[in-house]
């Protein structure tokens, strides 16, 4: 797991097993940016949401394929940094895609200032 900064760190695919982890870290929300059967052995959103529910955090899901990142793709990760629900962690296959799509929505809103 990467730290960006105080509010989001950013990592590889998780599974279920990994939510009760990320609550002990004091994770209050969870971003999904990878497409659901991207690969083989993925565990899919729907399993990492009835578990993080259980745990009390949210789940988003903004997934996008490398290379296709739309401008509503940043402004919604946007919206969630602006969110009260933090920490924040967000996920791809390897972390990549979340950190890019973050830098952007830090840009989006210092450019809303």
């Amino acid at each position: 797991m990467k730290k960006i900064n105080n509010d989001l760190y950013i990592g590889p695919q998780i599974n279920e097993g990994n939510v009760k982890d990320l609550v002990n870290l004091g994770i209050r929300t969870i971003i999904c940016n990878r497409p659901d059967n991207e690969g083989e052995g993925q565990t899919n959103i729907e399993f990492i949401k009835r578990e993080a529910e259980n745990h009390g955090l949210s789940v988003e899901y903004i997934p996008f394929s490398p290379l296709k990142l739309s401008m509503e793709d940043v402004k919604s990760f946007a919206g969630i940094l602006e969110g009260k629900k933090k920490p924040i962690f967000a996920y791809c296959l390897s972390g990549l895609r979340s950190e890019q799509i973050a830098q952007l929505a830090y840009e989006y809103l210092e450019d809303k200032k």
